[in-house]
């Protein structure tokens, strides 16, 4: 007697609800309650120049910029190393780079080191969702070298930028350290640790970065059944395009008000096709099964 069987594993889908984005609200995964506050109000006055004094919060962060020369990246500004340097396009304008602090803070200002190749005239900007900017200072007439700048008054937000719109040479942008300085702002979800296997998205997000993390993570959880680990991706209200295909112990939950806060046009998916079709096969006394 031959019976086929295919497995299918189970995927439970929580939803946590924001009951309002201003006011103190909680999600729950398992039998963990998270208490939360959001806020996304970004404020920001005018700035003078002054020596900045804190923990410098952009150190090996997430950076991107608008263009590279060579292999001078946007991520040699914050590593900590004075003898590393972004370097920008050379000979166009505007040119930008930007730093992903990985939550909400309260920015006090920047340390910016100049190569040769220095902005005359830019902006620092904060934004929260990295697409609507405030700016936070405004420079004319730089010479490049250091340049240590304290806000007037702090301006709250994830994502900063250094935005040149004209250099003090011929060549381009470039920085040997990109330094951030403020505390975390405790108004926002980002600030709360849930742990590395805890995977926040945004819609802000770039779709191949979110694909890429959720392929790391099935690849480590499909066949994992008997394993230790526990992922949860949590996807904050908006749209997104990515396809979620969801191992072992692994949630996945969609954040806002509504059930609908959170559309994914691509599919989440839960399916044990690793495992193949298996027969069962008996023989008199024996049983035994064939993948």
């Amino acid at each position: 007697m031959i019976r086929r069987n295919k497995r299918i594993l189970s995927l439970t889908l929580s939803m946590a609800v924001f009951t309002t984005m201003f006011m103190s609200t909680s999600f729950i995964t398992k039998a963990e309650t998270v208490s939360l506050e959001a806020s996304s109000e970004i404020t920001s006055n005018a700035s003078t120049e002054s020596t900045a004094v804190a923990t410098n919060i952009a150190l090996n962060k997430s950076a991107t910029s608008s263009s590279v020369t060579g292999g001078n990246a946007a991520s040699l500004a914050v590593d900590g190393n004075s003898g590393t340097r972004w370097e920008s396009a050379q000979g166009s304008d505007p040119q930008w780079i930007s730093i992903d602090l990985g939550g909400s803070y309260n920015i006090s200002g920047v340390k910016l080191n100049w190569e040769t190749a220095a902005a005359k005239d830019y902006k620092i900007q904060v934004s929260t969702d990295n697409k609507n900017w405030i700016d936070a200072y405004t420079k004319t007439g730089g010479t490049g070298g250091v340049e240590n700048i304290t806000f007037n008054s702090t301006a709250t937000g994830r994502y900063i930028r250094m935005y040149g719109t004209a250099r003090t040479t011929q060549y381009g942008y470039s920085l040997w350290d990109f330094e951030v300085y403020g505390t975390p702002d405790g108004n926002t979800v980002n600030n709360v640790d849930l742990g590395p296997n805890v995977k926040i998205f945004d819609p802000s997000m770039p779709s191949s970065d979110i694909q890429n993390t959720v392929d790391s993570v099935f690849s480590k959880m499909e066949t994992n059944q008997f394993g230790n680990e526990r992922y949860a991706f949590l996807f904050k209200p908006g749209s997104y395009n990515v396809n979620v295909n969801v191992g072992f112990f692994t949630s996945v939950l969609g954040l806002g008000k509504t059930p609908d806060a959170v559309n994914i046009t691509g599919a989440v998916r839960c399916e044990a096709d690793w495992m193949g079709e298996m027969q069962l096969v008996t023989s008199g006394d024996r049983l035994k099964m064939l993948l």
